[in-house]
């Protein structure tokens, strides 16, 4: 009987232990992790990087077939990886690769990428993208923003004035969602903008986009006008 009782003791050492174990490999799990490590340590802002498109979704393409979720993931992660230089900002990806957490439906697409944001508890969303016409000479760069979202307008004018210090084709305008509603920017119940950076159906924007130094000129238009604007919120706190 006391061996019987030593062994139900020993098998019950193992349970629990083997509880402890899988309890310790849930909370190793990235998404809880970095939530147990922001609860320890918040960040001063979480800021939620879209890239347009991905996986089953090419969005739009250009004459040589270059697709533009390649070129908005390549810009949103060589921005992302400037702004990961701040300490107290943390970021976080709807997608960092052309392998997206979604199914091949729109709707649940549009509702994937918000949800991570919500996850996130994310002070705000950027969705990179960029602009097509069946016009192919119609250029330049605009945003869309909720009406009533003061800091995305005054976040928005600073990307934008990155974007002429470096030359870069012409605006088009900040845009509200009110006559052009967008999920991502109207659903996430977050400060949130989209960001169209060019036309990939204009030849000179292209070339420009689909390069390597194109691309980060993008996006540290974009990081830059980011940072200047959580500057400028935090000075005036």
């Amino acid at each position: 009987m006391e061996r019987v009782r030593r062994r139900h003791r020993r098998r019950s050492r193992k349970r629990i232990l083997g509880a402890l174990l899988a309890l310790a490999v849930i909370l190793a799990a990235g998404p809880l992790r970095q939530r147990i490590a922001d609860l320890i340590d918040p960040p001063a802002w979480i800021i939620v990087l879209d890239s347009g498109h991905g996986g089953y979704d090419p969005g739009s393409i250009a004459a040589d077939g270059t697709m533009e979720k390649d070129i908005a993931l390549q810009i949103a992660l060589r921005a992302g990886a400037i702004l990961e230089g701040e300490s107290d900002l943390r970021v976080v990806y709807t997608r960092d690769s052309d392998a997206v957490s979604w199914p091949a439906r729109e709707a649940e697409d549009l509702a994937t990428r918000v949800h991570i944001a919500q996850a996130a508890h994310a002070d705000m969303m950027i969705s990179i993208h960029l602009n097509a016409a069946e016009n192919t000479d119609a250029s330049g760069y605009e945003t869309y923003i909720r009406a009533d979202s003061e800091m995305m307008f005054d976040m928005a004018q600073r990307i934008h004035a990155e974007f002429a210090r470096q030359g870069w084709s012409h605006e088009r305008g900040i845009k509200s969602t009110v006559n052009a509603p967008l999920y991502v920017v109207d659903a996430s119940g977050m400060d949130a903008m989209l960001v169209e950076v060019g036309f990939i159906t204009n030849a000179e924007e292209a070339d420009v986009l689909r390069s390597a130094q194109g691309q980060q000129m993008l996006a540290e238009c974009v990081a830059r006008g980011i940072l200047a604007e959580l500057q400028a919120q935090m000075a005036a706190e």
